[in-house]
């Protein structure tokens, strides 16, 4: 059948794939809802302020969650 070779290439995609984003977004944006972020006092956190080993990465910082009072 010439019709089979058309419909089973390119390129392959999970099919829970968008249902996944979905879930992760809602998390995501119920959890940031719920606590705050925020560095410790005196510190400070520079995203651009990286190390160089084989890929280039930020360097650790520390970050506090709060609960939000409702």
């Amino acid at each position: 059948n010439d019709l089979l070779p058309c419909i089973f290439t390119g390129r392959r995609n999970c099919l829970g794939e968008s249902l996944a984003k979905v879930e992760f977004f809602m998390f995501f944006v119920s959890f940031m809802q719920r606590y705050s972020v925020k560095l410790p006092q005196g510190s400070k956190a520079d995203p651009l302020d990286t190390t160089t080993d084989v890929i280039r990465c930020p360097k650790p910082y520390e970050i506090i969650f709060s609960p939000t009072v409702q």
